[in-house]
């Protein structure tokens, strides 16, 4: 299962990170779970908090993948 990592900055803008594909920001969580559904068989969504984020910056997550 994939975890899909998200942080909703505002209703129009939610930013979300996999290791598989990195980061991405998505217009609505309609498109989000639209292409999620696309993109894998199965997703979890977990809300990126301060605190996981700095857990996985920490961790390396997200070496290779920084955002563009």
């Amino acid at each position: 299962m994939i975890k899909v990592f998200y942080d909703a900055t505002t209703p129009d803008m939610i930013s979300t990170f996999t290791e598989q594909d990195g980061f991405y920001t998505f217009k609505s969580w309609d498109d989000l779970k639209a292409i999620c559904s696309m993109d894998y068989d199965e997703y979890e969504l977990v809300e990126l908090t301060p605190e996981l984020y700095n857990e996985m910056l920490d961790a390396g997550v997200f070496e290779g993948h920084e955002p563009g």
